[in-house]
Formats: C-alpha cells, structure tokens, sequence
C-alpha cells in the first residue's frame, strides 16, 4: 500500500465518521450501544482479526519465531475461540481493536522511510489510534461508558465530530499534495 493510498483511507473514513458524528449524534451513541454487545458483531469482527492475524503468523519468516509458526498459529486460534465462551462480552469491540491494529501496521509501513513531511499527520493519528484501540482492547467496556457519559452532551459530540471530520480534510488535502 502506498502513502497516497494510506492518506486517502484514513482521511476518507475520519472524514465520513466525523460527519456521521456531527449531524447524527443521539443516532451514533445508540449504535455504539448496541455494538458493543452483539453477537453478530462479535462473530464478524472477531473472525475478521483472527483470520488476518493467523494469516499472518503462517507467513512467518525464520527470523520471527517461523520455527514455532505452527505453535503459535494453534495457540492464538484456541485463543481466539475460547474468547467466544470464556469473555463473549464486547467482544465486537475487541475484534474492531484487532482489526484496526492490523490495519494501523500497513498505514505505518507504508509512511515508512518516506520523506515528505506531511506524512506525519497520518502517522500522528495512527499513533493516537494505536494507543485508543490497545486501551479499548484491554477494557472495551469503556466504550460503552464513553456512550453513555461523552456522547450523551449533543453539543460534545457535534464538536468531537467536527474536529475528526477537520482532521479527515487536513489529511485529504495532504494524501494529494505529495
């Protein structure tokens, strides 16, 4: 994936969310709600990660512990089932966690060694993102009282929509100015 490619997807989806946010925020708070504690939700996301992070381990090469892939591969697959009987609570919300951890490693490979300043505008927030998604996962309970005490203030979501939607048009702007 390229930097052009990796701009355009962040700013694209910042922009799209944010402006989802800011004209429908009573509409998000309840989704985000109800997120939380699906089962289809969970399935989807959960076999999403799981997958994508099994495909990587099976590709695995000898210097990262491509001698135990198989073991490693059979021990995050029970992990990742087991998940299911023994935390099924906001499961989704972990799966998301997963998925956008995955998805944060292609955004950074692909600012990588790359010179144009501007590219720290999509590292700077794929950083923030990491660090959100790493706390979400370990308490993705937090989401749910995000909901309910955040985004219960219309005017603080309208405002944390505009912001992210701001951020998503600064990226855009950057990903064709290359």
């Amino acid at each position: 994936m390229t930097l052009f490619q990796s701009t355009l997807i962040v700013a694209l989806t910042l922009s799209i969310c944010g402006g989802i946010l800011f004209l429908f925020p009573e509409t998000c708070r309840k989704k985000v709600l109800i997120f939380g504690r699906s089962k289809r939700a969970a399935y989807v996301t959960m076999s999403i990660a799981t997958t994508w992070f099994l495909y990587q381990i099976a590709h695995l090469g000898k210097a990262d512990f491509g001698d135990y892939k198989q073991f490693i591969f059979i021990l995050f697959l029970g992990g990742a089932i087991l998940s299911f009987r023994m935390v099924p609570d906001f499961l989704s919300v972990r799966g998301v966690c997963g998925i956008y951890l995955q998805l944060a490693s292609l955004f950074l490979d692909s600012a990588y060694m790359n010179s144009a300043p501007s590219r720290l505008f999509l590292v700077s927030v794929t950083y923030l993102g990491i660090v959100v998604f790493i706390y979400l996962g370990a308490y993705p309970f937090r989401l749910r009282d995000f909901a309910n005490t955040f985004m219960t203030r219309t005017h603080y979501s309208r405002t944390l929509g505009l912001v992210v939607a701001l951020y998503g048009g600064v990226l855009l702007y950057n990903a064709f100015n290359y």
